[in-house]
């Protein structure tokens, strides 16, 4: 008796493969990176989701549509490299990478292959074959290390190595919670504009006031977060516009700031800061 055995793919790869709208995961934890296995562990290099120069490329959006097409949203920046004949860092998409060109996809329960001049996923110059943005054919394969209701994780093997790449459901709302920063200043004379805190994952030189309803010297503001939020930040005396980074404290050297983002404070999962 002949059987016939149907291949029915889980929900979450129906999901990603049919309405799925994805973004690169910048959370905590190596969500992209290149090294010279599978895994890839261990790493040659990885993002660092705390760095503003890459920011534009977190906002992109892939989308897998029902019909068999794909599309990139770009939302008017991403990042974009030397190879592209621009200069390193994030600006307005270079074509063909610019999500303008009509793409389509296909997949397998293990790989998911997309096709079209500029269709790619999490960086536009990683390939099959090389890290110049040319495919072969237009034709990209990635291999699928897992999927779920909230994250796909991806890696290509490009020649010398493999890139991998974590996505998050970009329609995803995280819980929140409501975060205290304070600071003292019995050390330091405040200036007529106040305390701030900024930088980062806030914003600019001035994105939260802070207060010192009390006069006890130390100011504080409660801001609401997304659960897991971690990224860095800065304690400002009195800057005078959304510009000013010459009045935020000055950390560096110090074991609470950051180096790798302007000697800034990093807020961390599980780590609270005064």
């Amino acid at each position: 008796v002949d059987v016939l055995v149907t291949y029915t793919p889980p929900a979450a790869l129906v999901k990603l493969l049919t309405t799925g709208t994805w973004r690169i995961a910048a959370e905590e934890g190596a969500h992209m990176g290149v090294g010279p296995n599978e895994a890839p562990d261990p790493w040659w290099w990885s993002a660092n989701p705390f760095d503003k120069a890459s920011s534009g490329l977190y906002d992109d959006r892939y989308k897998f549509n029902e019909d068999g097409t794909f599309n990139i949203e770009m939302q008017g920046s991403t990042w974009l490299e030397s190879w592209q004949g621009v200069e390193e860092g994030c600006g307005t998409p270079v074509a063909p990478h610019d999500g303008s060109n009509p793409a389509t996809y296909s997949y397998t329960g293990d790989t998911v292959t997309v096709v079209g001049d500029g269709a790619f996923l999490g960086l536009a110059k990683v390939h099959n074959t090389g890290e110049d943005g040319n495919p072969v054919e237009d034709t990209i394969t990635y291999n699928i290390v897992s999927v779920d209701e909230n994250y796909l994780v991806v890696n290509i093997n490009f020649g010398p190595g493999y890139w991998q790449f974590r996505f998050r459901d970009a329609n995803y709302v995280a819980p929140t919670t409501d975060v205290t920063f304070a600071v003292g200043t019995s050390n330091i004379e405040v200036g007529p504009n106040g305390m701030y805190l900024g930088g980062g994952i806030f914003g600019d030189a001035q994105a939260v006031p802070m207060s010192d309803d009390d006069g006890d010297g130390i100011w504080e503001v409660t801001v609401t977060l997304n659960e897991g939020q971690a990224g860095y930040y800065i304690f400002l005396n009195s800057p005078n516009d959304g510009n000013d980074w010459g009045a935020k404290e000055q950390l560096a050297g110090l074991p609470c700031s950051d180096p790798n983002n302007y000697d800034d404070r990093i807020l961390e999962i599980g780590r609270a800061h005064v």
